[in-house]
C-alpha cells in the first residue's frame, strides 16, 4: 500500500517514468518476490523479510515528503517549444562515429556476434553454444575492457543515435528514412551483439522517458511505436541467445515454444534476481559488516589489470560450483553486507531523496530542455531507476557516468541556447507588458529556430 501511495503522488508530480517511479515499482517487484519465497521458519529468513519491509517504509516516507515539500514546476502544454540541440552538430557526429569505431574494434577483436550466431540456431538449426559466448565477451581468457568499450556501445552511441534521428526528422532532411534505419540498426547491432539483453532494456527504458520528457502532448501515440518493436526485438533476442533458447528451441509446436519462452521471461523478472538474493543473505547475514570493503573492491576492480572477487562473485559459486560469474545481492542485501541494518535504513532514506531530486530536475526539462539534456536525463533516470540489485558497480557499467556527462553538456548549451533566444517584449499595452513566448511569431522566433534547424 504504502508503494502504490508513493506512486499516486510521484504519477501527480513527476510522472511515474521517472527515476523515483522506477525505483518504487522495480524495487516492489523485487521485494515481493522476495518475500513469497522465504522460509519464515529460518532466522535469517526472517531478518531478510524485516530488512526488506524497513528499507521499503523508509524509501518511501522520505520520498512522499520530498515530492510534497521540494519545489516543482507544474507542467503547462502551452510551454512546450520546438525540440532543439543547443550543442555542436559535428560533436555530436563525431562522438557516434567514434563510438561506432570503438565497437567495431571490440567486436573483432572478439571473432564473434553472440547474437548472430543465436538467431542461426533459431532459424537454420545450428548448435553455437551462445551462452558460453556469451561469458567470453566479459570474462574471457583475453581481455579487451568490455566495461569501458560497453560505455559506448551500451550507452553513448544509443544515446546519441536517439537524438540525432529525432534531429533528423524534425529537420525533415531528404534522406531521413536512410539516415534513421542506418543509425538504428548500427546500434542495435552493437548494442546486442554479445547477446546481453539487460542494455537493450535499459536503453528501451531511457527511450521512453526520453519520449515523454521531449514530446509530452503526443507521447501516449509515441509510446506504442516505441513499446511494439522494442518488445519484439527483446523477444527475438531473448529466445536467440538468452537462458529460455535452449528450452525454447526443445519444444514442439508454437504453443509449447512461446508458453516455455513466456515463463523464462516471468521467472527471469519475479525470480532470477530474488533467488540469488534470497541464498546470498544467508550467507552474509552470519557475517559482519565489512564496512564498504566489498563496494570498494569492486570500484578497484575496474581498473585496468585489476581482479577482484566480489560477494557477488561467491554466491555466484555457492549456487552454480564456479565462481566466474555474478549473483548479486538486493540492493538493501548489498548495503546490509557493507553497512549493517542502520546502514541499509539510511541508505534507503538516501535513495529516496536522490531519486525524487534526479526526478524534478529532469521534470524541469520537459518540452523545453535540449535533445542532449534530455537524454543525459532519461538515461540517468533509467539507470537510478532500475539498480534493483548490487553494489553501485551497476550504476557505473550501466552507464550512469555517461548519461550524467550528456545531461551536464546539454544543460551548458541550454543556457547558451536560451541566451541567444531570450524572450524579447512586445509593446506595453494598456500598462502591461506581455513576454513573447519562443512560438509566437515575427522575425525573432523565426531567427532563433533557423539558428538550430536547418
Amino acid at each position: 500500500m504504502a508503494a502504490i501511495a508513493l506512486l499516486i503522488v510521484a504519477s501527480g508530480r513527476v510522472g511515474l517514468l521517472s527515476a523515483v517511479g522506477l525505483f518504487t515499482a522495480t524495487n516492489w517487484v523485487m521485494a515481493v518476490g522476495t518475500i513469497a519465497r522465504l522460509d519464515f521458519t529460518r532466522e535469517d529468513d526472517l531478518f531478510h523479510a524485516v530488512l526488506l519491509i524497513a528499507t521499503s517504509l523508509v524509501f518511501t516516507i522520505v520520498a512522499i515528503a520530498a515530492l510534497f515539500t521540494l519545489k516543482h514546476e507544474r507542467f503547462e502544454i502551452s510551454s512546450v517549444r520546438r525540440p532543439h540541440l543547443s550543442v555542436d552538430r559535428t560533436a555530436i557526429a563525431a562522438l557516434i562515429v567514434i563510438s561506432l569505431l570503438i565497437s567495431v574494434a571490440y567486436y573483432s577483436a572478439i571473432g564473434y556476434l553472440a547474437f548472430f550466431d543465436g538467431l542461426a540456431n533459431t532459424f537454420r538449426g545450428a548448435d553455437n553454444d551462445v551462452a558460453s559466448l556469451r561469458l567470453e565477451s566479459y570474462s574471457g581468457s583475453q581481455y579487451f575492457f568490455p566495461g569501458y568499450v560497453n560505455q559506448f556501445k551500451n550507452s553513448l552511441l544509443p544515446a546519441l543515435v536517439i537524438v540525432a534521428v529525432t534531429q533528423i526528422w524534425v529537420s525533415r532532411l531528404r534522406l531521413r528514412f536512410v539516415l534513421t534505419a542506418t543509425l538504428i540498426l548500427a546500434s542495435l547491432i552493437m548494442l546486442l551483439g554479445t547477446g546481453q539483453r539487460g542494455a537493450f532494456v535499459l536503453v528501451g527504458i531511457a527511450l521512453a522517458i526520453y519520449a515523454a520528457l521531449s514530446f509530452p502532448s503526443t507521447f501516449r501515440r509515441i509510446l506504442l511505436q516505441i513499446a511494439v518493436p522494442v518488445l519484439a526485438i527483446f523477444l527475438l533476442s531473448t529466445a536467440a541467445t538468452g537462458r529460455a533458447s535452449v528450452g525454447v528451441r526443445s519444444q514442439n509446436t508454437a504453443l509449447d515454444q512461446a508458453t516455455e519462452l513466456w515463463n523464462q521471461l516471468a521467472f527471469r523478472i519475479f525470480g532470477s534476481n530474488q533467488e540469488s538474493s534470497i541464498i546470498g543473505f544467508r550467507y552474509v547475514s552470519s557475517l559482519e559488516p565489512v564496512g564498504g570493503a566489498d563496494w570498494w573492491s569492486t570500484l578497484v576492480g575496474l581498473l585496468p589489470g585489476q581482479s577482484t572477487l566480489s560477494i557477488d562473485n561467491v554466491i555466484f559459486g555457492l549456487i552454480y560450483g564456479s565462481q566466474r560469474g555474478t549473483a548479486p545481492l538486493s540492493i538493501w542485501g548489498s548495503v546490509f553486507h557493507n553497512f549493517g541494518f542502520v546502514g541499509a535504513v539510511m541508505w534507503a532514506a538516501l535513495m529516496g531523496l536522490a531519486t525524487v531530486l534526479i526526478s524534478l530536475k529532469a521534470h524541469k526539462l520537459r518540452g523545453s530542455g535540449s535533445l542532449v539534456s534530455i537524454v543525459g536525463a532519461a538515461g540517468t533516470s533509467a539507470v537510478v531507476g532500475t539498480w534493483i540489485a548490487g553494489s553501485p558497480l551497476f550504476l557505473l557499467n550501466s552507464g550512469i557516468v555517461v548519461y550524467a556527462f550528456l545531461w551536464a553538456w546539454g544543460r551548458q548549451g541550454d543556457r547558451r541556447f536560451n541566451s541567444a533566444v531570450a524572450p524579447t517584449t512586445a509593446p506595453a499595452t494598456r500598462g502591461r507588458l506581455r513576454p513573447r513566448r519562443l512560438t509566437d511569431s515575427g522575425p525573432r522566433a523565426r531567427n532563433a529556430n533557423s539558428a538550430v534547424f536547418p
